[in-house]
């Protein structure tokens, strides 16, 4: 029951990251653009230019992956696979990010570090809301946008860069908490929203006449599958009887003469 569930509920997480993970996708992509306008003179363009188009290759692949999944709708057996290769590419395009902090952080160009280091902390805040469903997958991409930079700042050296790297992991350690409770927060959304289906679904039952036996069938075992019925969701279970507290007995009526 235990593996069941845990299945269940990985393939929930698994559903949830493609169907989020189209909104987040565009952003990026603009950033990247932006970014190489704003550090274009100080850095070797050739590299910038690779890193923008890669970028965009690795953009676009995704969304591709994401298109065929939304279209397939593989069954539980098949999430396993296409969590890991979510997995796969999130941890690509969070090496590309987090590659920005040696390819185009110039020494002596503070102002310029100040650019990456906005750019790499805002993606990896902005992940949260795509990503948050499952919680391995965005701590790999947290690790791998800004772990590059806290290395980068490391050395570095001196007191500033020491600092910022002590910053900037520590607001790796907040987005990592905020994830997980954004993570709860979309997993019981999403529970609410699968309750108020399986209702409708009963309410369009009993509007077509379906027997009443399915229907009693649907409403305890539901429709979406074992264990998810709305009875199962909404019951209430009874309290226990305390060991401790003396159970009553019927005294027996007095026998009539």
């Amino acid at each position: 029951m235990q593996r069941r569930r845990a299945a269940a509920e990985d393939a929930t997480s698994t559903d949830l990251l493609y169907r989020i993970a189209p909104m987040g996708l565009p952003l990026p992509l603009a950033i990247a653009v932006v970014f190489a306008l704003l550090v274009w003179p100080p850095v070797a363009q050739p590299p910038l230019i690779a890193w923008v188009v890669a970028a965009g290759a690795l953009s676009a692949l995704r969304l591709s992956r994401i298109s065929r999944y939304l279209t397939t709708l593989p069954g539980h057996a098949e999430q396993p696979r296409w969590r890991r290769e979510f997995v796969a590419l999130a941890v690509l395009s969070g090496l590309l990010w987090g590659s920005a902090a040696f390819l185009f952080f110039p020494e002596g160009q503070p102002l310029y570090h100040t650019f990456t280091m906005v750019m790499l902390c805002g993606i990896a805040a902005a992940a949260v809301a795509t990503t948050a469903a499952d919680a391995l997958c965005y701590r790999l991409y947290l690790f791998c946008v800004l772990g590059p930079l806290v290395v980068r700042l490391v050395t570095l050296g001196g007191q500033v860069n020491l600092s910022l790297a002590f910053l900037v992991a520590f607001f790796m350690l907040a987005l990592e908490m905020l994830s997980g409770w954004v993570g709860r927060l979309t997993q019981e959304i999403h529970q609410v929203k699968q309750g108020d289906r399986y209702q409708r679904d009963v309410m369009e039952m009993l509007a077509k006449g379906a027997p009443l036996s399915r229907v009693l069938h649907a409403i305890v075992r539901g429709v979406g599958g074992p264990d998810r019925g709305v009875v199962a969701r909404t019951a209430v279970p009874r309290p226990q009887r305390s060991p401790l507290r003396p159970q009553r007995r019927a005294c027996p009526l007095p026998r009539q003469p």
